[in-house]
């Protein structure tokens, strides 16, 4: 019977029969190594190594089971064959996920294409504690965020989960309903007091208020005066001194403010338009201490902010339509119609708030028809950098009652817009955007409540320049001259290449020779200094070794056993750094060299070193050339990585 894969939680204990059924597996492994089903030697010695310590309750130990499961990903567990099918994409079924605690949901992964080699799909949280994954069924475990990755074949998706605090409206008592819709009147100076006296010891009780409320300001309400919506505050004369909130109509600006405390009007208080009060809209407002946000129908419900005051007691009572005097009677009457109104002691959870703010009316003033749903064209988004693409917007349905569409990004240095879209129906809308740098960010589009968000992934615009490419496939013997003199001028102009090699070693390949495989130095006969670079196959090691400039900085390349299978090979110069890489070899980070920039008038050689004076060609690396390609310039890491993965 084959071996049947295990799937291991965070923190879990393996038991001895988990373990002997995982050696068990492997010693299957190494009997098929010949017929080319075997473990890799990567993944022989990180498994080996993990089972040593039998539990992964180290970071370390984490780490490397981590390391095995990308291993076997990118790798299908075995030495693979060339009529493997790579997968070349996962995507998730949903991009965010909110779950309240102990809620679990399920995300389905898709690989590409259907008939790929390994569609095993690996999941993985982080950080680890939010919630847990389990063959895509996501639990939440406490309130935070986290990030579920589902990855296969060396590809990847990811979700955003956001957990939310279990019951918090459970801790919210309802403390005031209005009976009935209530009209206050500027000429008749009426407004709807509820009696409640929110802040009265806010010095030394936290004040924690939700307060919900659907109103419609009267088409012929005046707001030069600055007529008051909702106010509970102490009005001292002083617009920079009134303890309290507060929520006006601001002539200045044609907008709905709200300040919580004091009057600073540099802090973000903007509720709605003047435009949207005059329709039926709904509010929230929610107080948590020195915190306050507000939300309507028109506007999202905000973030937490945060008031420079120190809390202060306020004996008025809550008021709509009105606001109070320094003497405690009431001025700045607006008229409007408040059709309902409930005030909570406590903190409603953003689930209710939400779905307050985004149902139907519930009768008189002009109907809201609420937006259903939010969709965008693409849910991913390609560009390089510089380039521009439209994303259409549509919300549905279409006669729904919305104000503005607003698109966001986040992190907002990635992408810009026109920012004012192309309305190609009623309620249907194109945006352009432009790509800024390399990068990836979330654009967002909401309305009415409702969004839905398109990953942007940005690349890196090509700036390397093909100077060589090989004629056709060849055969080492003696060694193959490019003609390329790359580093002629290395100590005055900073060398920028990318290699690119296709290679495989003939069966006679001879590692005790020290054969050279690329070759661009000039040999001085010490090992010590050696200008230029080198990659040769070290008998000492059985590995290929890549040195720079001089043997100082020798890094790992690959084993002289790959040499000979047919193996891609990638390496790019930055002045005095370097980094290398190949099919069984991730690319590494980008390494600085010990020596300094020389200049070497040899040619760059492919299968041979050059003679101290130059004059002959030695260390021969037998085999076949399949191609090569080489980069005056850096290429970006996504087409270095297709590369080494897919070949060109």
């Amino acid at each position: 019977m084959s071996y049947q894969k295990q799937n291991f939680a965070n923190g879990e204990v393996l038991t001895a029969a988990q373990l002997n059924h995982m050696e068990d597996g492997i010693a299957k492994a190494n009997e098929n190594t010949n017929s080319g089903f075997g473990l890799s030697e990567t993944s022989k010695t990180l498994l080996l190594s993990l089972l040593e310590n039998a539990a992964y309750t180290s970071p370390s130990m984490q780490a490397q089971l981590n390391a095995l499961r990308t291993e076997w990903s990118s790798s299908g567990g075995g030495s693979g064959g060339s009529d493997e099918i790579p997968v070349q994409s996962v995507s998730l079924s949903q991009f965010t996920l909110t779950l309240n605690e102990g809620e679990s949901k399920t995300l389905t992964a898709t690989v590409l294409p259907a008939d790929a080699t390994n569609k095993s799909v690996i999941w993985t949280v982080t950080p680890t504690g939010v919630a847990t994954v389990v063959n895509g069924t996501v639990t939440a475990s406490k309130a935070g965020g986290c990030t579920v990755t589902a990855m296969a074949g060396g590809k990847s998706a990811s979700c955003s989960v956001t957990v939310k605090a279990a019951a918090a409206e459970a801790e919210a008592t309802l403390l005031y309903t209005l009976s009935s819709a209530t009209t206050t009147s500027s000429a008749d100076k009426t407004c709807l007091d509820t009696g409640l006296q929110l802040l009265a010891k806010a010095s030394t009780e936290t004040p924690q208020y939700t307060i919900l409320w659907e109103a419609q300001v009267a088409d012929n309400a005046d707001a030069s005066t600055w007529p008051n919506m909702i106010n509970c505050q102490t009005e001292t004369g002083s617009f920079t001194d009134m303890p309290g909130f507060n929520g006006n109509l601001n002539p200045n600006t044609g907008t709905l403010d709200f300040a919580y405390y004091k009057y600073s009007f540099d802090d973000a208080r903007l509720c709605d338009t003047l435009a949207h009060a005059k329709t039926k809209t709904r509010y929230a407002i929610q107080m948590n201490g020195k915190q306050y946000r507000v939300g309507s129908t028109h506007c999202a419900l905000s973030e937490w902010k945060t008031t420079g005051d120190p809390v202060a007691d306020v004996p008025e009572t809550l008021i709509f339509g009105a606001a109070y005097t320094a003497t405690g009677t009431h001025t700045r009457f607006l008229d409007c119609t408040i059709y309902q109104c409930k005030v909570y002691k406590g903190l409603l959870s953003d689930e209710k708030v939400n779905e307050f703010i985004n149902s139907s009316s519930s009768g008189g003033g002009s109907d809201k028809i609420p937006v259903q749903s939010v969709s965008l064209s693409q849910s991913t988004l390609t560009l390089n950098e510089g380039e521009s693409k439209t994303l259409t917007v549509t919300v549905l349905p279409a006669d729904a009652t919305y104000g503005d569409l607003v698109l966001n990004f986040s992190p907002g240095s990635f992408v810009s817009n026109s920012g004012v879209p192309v309305k190609l129906a009623q309620n249907v809308y194109r945006y352009t955007l432009k790509a800024l740098k390399a990068g990836t960010c979330t654009v967002t589009a909401t309305a009415g409540g409702k969004s839905a968000s398109c990953t942007v992934n940005i690349a890196q615009a090509e700036t390397a320049q093909l100077i060589y490419t090989l004629p056709a496939e060849t055969e080492l013997t003696t060694g193959f001259d490019t003609g390329l003199k790359l580093l002629e001028h290395a100590s005055t102009e900073s060398p920028q290449y990318t290699i690119l090699v296709d290679a495989k070693a003939g069966d006679n390949f001879d590692a005790s020779t020290w054969p050279a495989f690329l070759h661009c130095l000039t040999e001085t006969g010490s090992t010590a200094n050696l200008p230029g670079f080198n990659s040769t196959s070290s008998p000492l090691n059985n590995k290929t070794e890549f040195a720079y400039y001089n043997y100082g900085g020798v890094t790992l390349s690959d084993s002289i056993e790959h040499l000979k299978t047919r193996t891609r090979y990638v390496v790019q110069l930055d002045g005095n750094k370097y980094r290398g890489g190949s099919t069984y070899c991730p690319m590494t980070e980008w390494k600085t060299s010990n020596g300094a920039i020389t200049d070497v008038p040899q040619t760059f050689l492919i299968g041979a070193a050059q003679s101290a004076d130059g004059s002959k060609k030695q260390q021969f690396w037998l085999g076949t050339l399949y191609k090569c390609e080489v980069y005056k310039g850096l290429l970006s890491d996504e087409k270095v990585n297709e590369y080494i993965e897919k070949g060109w």
